[in-house]
């Protein structure tokens, strides 16, 4: 299961490193995702697959075109329950993106960023649950000659019989704020942020979040939660769906000390100056080289928030 996808990457590429990294047997989430790696890798396998039928993907999205960091075709499979957090829940969320061949209404990465920003703004912890089908290349599709490849291109067998797609319900569940301040915390469950392309729908999500109890979560309910000592924690949470299936699954949380403050949004985020430089005067009405200020601020989705007016310096 865990070289399906990429044994016919792997022959398209000719260097065996892909096929053995998905055979990791352990996995580190990582803190950031990077659009930049899955960009790189997906425009040339993109190129080499653009003659196949995408039209023959049952779902439309394509987990074999991009680079899987967040391993979700192997991420809570088989009954076994991994670990995610909100920069997991982020790479995948970007893997999925960029999966996909229809994009519909779903947000780039970057606004799906800005949306998560724009709550941690109000001091909101978000949590999201995903359960999306993907194909994925099965790994024998080239030896059952449903693919071949011909001058390190993938082409669709005419007359195949048999499809050459596998398909996986992948399943990440996570709280959406890395860090926050020992104390109380509302944990918001909004709609969309329950990310899924099939029919069975999510009824609640139950969240153990340990020394904070348990909490239900309907779409669109919010929990404040308290936290009275700072430390790693692992939270855990359970998706309930309409149809009686259930799936656990956790993710870890920061808690700093009751003066460090919740992440703040406004310093973690790259911003956009609206206000050019301004330089210093002296009482003598004379410029002061190199100091003055700019006005920063970080934008959210629905709204504008002027964090402050940073003293900067000029380059």
């Amino acid at each position: 299961m865990k070289t399906r996808q990429f044994f016919v990457v792997a022959f398209l590429f000719c260097f065996a490193t892909i096929s053995v990294a998905q055979q990791a047997p352990s996995f580190s989430p990582p803190s950031l995702y990077s659009p930049r790696i899955t960009s790189d890798f997906q425009d040339d396998l993109d190129t080499r697959m653009s003659a196949i039928d995408k039209s023959q993907i049952p779902t439309g999205c394509l987990y074999s075109r991009v680079y899987p960091a967040a391993q979700l075709l192997t991420f809570n499979q088989n009954g076994q329950q991994d670990v995610s957090s909100a920069g997991h829940f982020k790479q995948a969320y970007s893997e999925l993106y960029n999966s996909l061949y229809s994009k519909g209404n779903w947000p780039v990465p970057t606004d799906f960023q800005d949306l998560l920003t724009d709550y941690a703004i109000q001091g909101k912890a978000l949590l999201g649950v995903i359960s999306q089908d993907v194909n994925y290349f099965k790994d024998d599709a080239i030896a059952n000659n449903q693919l071949y490849v011909q001058n390190g291109n993938l082409y669709d067998t005419p007359n195949r019989t048999g499809s050459p797609y596998g398909t996986v319900r992948t399943f990440v569940a996570a709280n959406l704020m890395d860090k926050i301040n020992a104390g109380p915390t509302t944990f918001e469950f909004p709609s969309w942020l329950f990310i899924s392309n099939h029919s069975v729908m999510l009824q609640r999500l139950e969240v153990d979040f340990g020394e904070g109890g348990v909490r239900a979560f309907y779409p669109n309910n919010s929990h404040a939660v308290t936290f009275t000592s700072a430390g790693e924690k692992t939270l855990r949470l359970t998706a309930y769906y309409l149809n009686g299936s259930v799936q656990t699954t956790s993710s870890t949380l920061s808690v700093a000390g009751s003066n460090a403050g919740n992440e703040d949004p406004c310093v973690k985020r790259r911003v956009v100056a609206e206000q050019g430089f301004a330089g210093y005067a002296s009482e003598l009405g004379q410029n002061i080289p190199n100091q003055g200020d700019a006005g920063f601020c970080a934008v959210g989705c629905f709204h504008l928030t002027v964090c402050s007016q940073i003293p900067h310096t000029s380059e």
